[in-house]
């Protein structure tokens, strides 16, 4: 099945951390180099299977990384105040250290939150988009945390979704509870989070180099379904051409009325759409 259309966000750039000794590398089109020492931040010894220890400039090889997006529903990113967004951050890194099968510390991981969105019922609602960035420490393969993140056998959406509830919706009675036995209190519940609604999806996990240019998340459809009006909040555009299911998912205009302009516009057109109402194609068919 084809990916449908999308509207992107920018992705973010990150910041390659100490090279330790260990780490696997690319080198032109030699298999399994790795680091053997560092001279500087511009030089390293590396051992080429077949060569031996050579002294490589780091501009000539690339670091492998690991990027992994997870669609987290029920969690509006646009609502969350900082400290809530730094919870759920530190949240997808630990479920990702505990899943990823290696030991490697929470500074080998990147997280940036994009706000997206998630249609359920019938409408569009708000939702958290993250982008986890993977830098395999010394000794560890990056295919093979790939491998283990996408496997079937994979608890990540569990894991995370136990470790989102704690963090941003704990259990009021335990804070009562906690208060009066003189333990630490959790955090309040988060006005962004929607407890009925929270599902936790891996979109894809992948493999790239330091040196490629990193694709950026999808953030919304470029036409998205929508019935007889267009109404998302974290979608940004006012007017665009959307999938119409009364009139079976043909293209149709689509004013978002989230937004000041897509609502006026949508008022404007609804005395054209009540009156068109019977005949709109393919709607007796539906």
């Amino acid at each position: 099945m084809a990916a449908k259309p999308s509207i992107v966000g920018k992705a973010v750039s990150v910041r390659m951390p100490e090279l330790s000794p260990g780490t696997t590398v690319k080198y032109l089109d030699f298999g399994g180099v790795t680091i053997v020492k560092a001279h500087d931040v511009n030089a390293y010894d590396l051992n080429i299977p077949g060569v031996g220890v050579q002294t490589i400039q780091r501009s000539e090889f690339e670091c492998f990384l690991v990027t992994m997006d997870v669609k987290v529903a029920g969690v509006k990113c646009r609502k969350m105040p900082e400290e809530e967004k730094e919870i759920l951050a530190n949240a997808v890194k630990a479920a990702v250290v505990s899943e990823s099968g290696i030991t490697m510390a929470t500074s080998c991981l990147t997280v940036a939150l994009y706000s997206t969105s998630t249609r359920r019922d019938g409408w569009w609602h708000g939702a958290t988009l993250v982008r986890v960035i993977i830098f395999p420490p010394g000794g560890a393969s990056a295919a093979e945390i790939q491998v283990t993140l996408s496997s079937k056998a994979c608890t990540i959406d569990e894991t995370l979704m136990d470790l989102v509830k704690t963090g941003l919706n704990p259990d009021v009675s335990f804070n009562t509870n906690a208060a009066a036995s003189g333990q630490t209190p959790r955090a309040a519940r988060s006005s962004a989070v929607e407890p009925a609604h929270l599902a936790i999806t891996v979109l894809g996990v992948s493999v790239i180099t330091d040196q490629a240019p990193m694709a950026d998340p999808e953030l919304y459809e470029l036409q998205p379904e929508f019935c007889i009006w267009y109404h998302n909040a974290e979608d940004p555009r006012s007017c665009l051409i959307g999938r119409d299911g009364l009139q079976c998912h043909q293209p149709a205009l689509a004013p978002n009325t989230a937004t000041p302009l897509g609502f006026c516009l949508f008022a404007l057109m609804l005395p054209f759409i009540i009156i068109g109402l019977p005949f709109l194609p393919c709607r007796a068919a539906c």
